[in-house]
């Protein structure tokens, strides 16, 4: 199977040219295009004859934009984005009526803090374009406290959602999301608000952040992307048995001459023609830069997926490699047993084989029970422990003033003082307490147990020498950090992990 992921040079755009997708059921969006049905059936070449104007998947999605009063830092300076396309000297192409994208000289060097959602970290990027036009459309306010930002129905706000970063519209932001504020440090905020402003007209504008593709607008993360899937082009080239007849490297130049002469060419007078009602990028950047070809594809959501990639920046790699977008299936905490058996794992979901999946799942579940703690336990620091233990309750709280009423200790504050605890009921020698601060192990107990409680930090793992290991729960480490992780991708695309033989045959029953 062969997928295509790329962007322009300006990276606004992901897009996926996508060739069988297995059991994948890939999330790239169905749209009608006249231009490309118009160009397929101009194309007489040896490379495109054949096909015709039953094909019909392309995705075009806005890049969006946020109104002209939004502040952004540039060069460490906080100023509004209509202010910094007003003062930015460069060359201004003219995309329709009330349409404009300023072109920032390649020499300049104006930085604007960004998220890299990979390391969880604030990065100055450079700002590569500006864009500026006038709509009238559907805008959401944003807002915590004395915060917010206010984007078009169409641009993507980075939310946090189960642990993972993901690209969003504000009409889909759902209760429990977290939005990314930036001042001076990340805060994670929960308590906010969506509004709906109705449809107004309005001057909005974008900018385009080299390698992160977002930046904070009033502090607040936004972002912005496109997808593309032509996966029947390929079944009409080379027939429904493509991936048993036809080689990796004739399919990767069937999709690299697809791009050239079609694909690329068709986008930019489709995106052309729709710039008064959508705001695209840049149509000629995208020309120039072609991200990934890969042999396979899963997608679960927009962006967020993971392939084996055989091309990347137009250049065949040596040897295939894993990419993971949007999927925060193997996280710091990730405990390191688990963390090498994701990978594997992956290496096996990726060319779609279920009953191999659901073999290695049972191996590694047993092989669970054969790992020390400090294999199979979350790793992770403690901030707090400014709890007492109350007897009456056998609880860890505190009084909270400010709220008048008692708060319990979280879970890895609780683990860490039950920790400390047991060490000092036990007077266990050689083991140090947990202070606040420090990395702890985390790990799940089997209820009842001679701690009380069912989570236990350690520091040490000579601790569980003294009667501790009989009690760790294995099967439910196991369910937490490998097997749903594994189900963050067979769940979306339906595949189901029930071992055959566990499947009950309802005539015998």
């Amino acid at each position: 199977m062969l997928t295509t992921v790329f962007a322009g040079q300006a990276e606004y755009f992901s897009g996926a040219i996508t060739s069988g997708a297995r059991n994948a059921n890939l999330n790239a969006i169905q749209a009608n295009s006249i231009y490309l049905d118009k160009a397929l059936n101009e194309k007489d070449t040896e490379t495109f004859h054949g096909m015709n104007t039953n094909w019909r998947h392309v995705a075009q999605i806005d890049t969006d934009s946020v109104v002209g009063s939004t502040n952004i830092m540039v060069n460490a300076t906080e100023m509004k984005i209509e202010d910094f396309y007003k003062s930015t000297e460069g060359k201004i192409e003219k995309r329709g009526e009330n349409n404009y994208i300023l072109h920032i000289d390649e020499h300049e060097n104006y930085l604007t803090s960004s998220l890299n959602k990979d390391k969880n970290i604030i990065e100055n990027k450079k700002i590569k374009y500006i864009m500026a036009h006038k709509v009238s459309k559907r805008l959401f306010k944003i807002k915590h406290k004395d915060d917010e930002v206010i984007v078009t129905k169409d641009h993507s706000i980075i939310i946090l959602r189960d642990d993972k970063y993901i690209d969003i519209k504000p009409s889909n932001i759902k209760e429990k999301d977290k939005i990314i504020l930036y001042k001076n440090k990340i805060t994670l905020i929960e308590d906010f608000e969506v509004q709906d402003l109705g449809i107004q007209e309005e001057w909005v504008y974008d900018i385009e952040v080299e390698d992160n593709h977002n930046f904070f607008g009033n502090d607040i993360c936004v972002h912005n992307s496109l997808y593309m899937s032509v996966e029947p082009l390929i079944i009409k080239k080379f027939g429904g048995d493509y991936e048993n007849n036809i080689s990796n490297d004739r399919l990767l130049e069937f999709t690299n001459n697809f791009i050239e002469k079609v694909s690329l060419p068709v986008t930019y007078k489709s995106l052309t023609h729709q710039s008064d009602t959508i705001n695209a990028f840049l149509p000629e950047k995208l020309i120039e830069d072609a991200e990934i070809v890969a042999d396979c594809f899963i997608s679960v959501a927009p962006k967020m997926y993971f392939c084996r990639k055989l091309q990347e920046d137009n250049i065949k790699l040596a040897k295939p490699k894993l990419k993971v977008t949007g999927l925060s299936m193997i996280r710091a905490t990730t405990p390191k047993f688990f963390r090498k058996e994701l990978s594997s794992a992956m290496d096996i979901l990726i060319d779609g084989d279920l009953p191999k999946v659901i073999d290695y799942m049972k191996d590694v579940k047993v092989r669970t029970n054969e790992q020390m703690p400090s294999q199979i336990c979350i790793n992770q620091g403690v901030s707090s422990l400014d709890y007492d233990w109350h007897e009456n309750d056998k609880k860890f709280k505190k009084w909270v003033k400010e709220k008048k009423k008692w708060l319990g200790a979280p879970m890895n504050s609780r683990a860490s003082l039950i920790h400390n605890k047991y060490i000092n009921d036990k007077n266990i020698e050689g083991i140090k307490e947990i202070e606040a601060g420090d990395k702890i192990g985390f790990i799940y107990m089997k209820e009842p147990n001679i701690t009380g409680s069912n989570a236990f930090a350690f520091n040490n793992e000579k601790v569980f020498e003294y009667g501790l290991d009989r009690f760790i729960d294995r099967d439910l480490m196991y369910t937490k950090q490998f097997e749903g992780n594994i189900k963050l991708i067979t769940d979306p695309i339906g595949w189901d992990l029930t071992p055959q033989e566990d499947l009950i045959d309802e005539e015998e029953w």
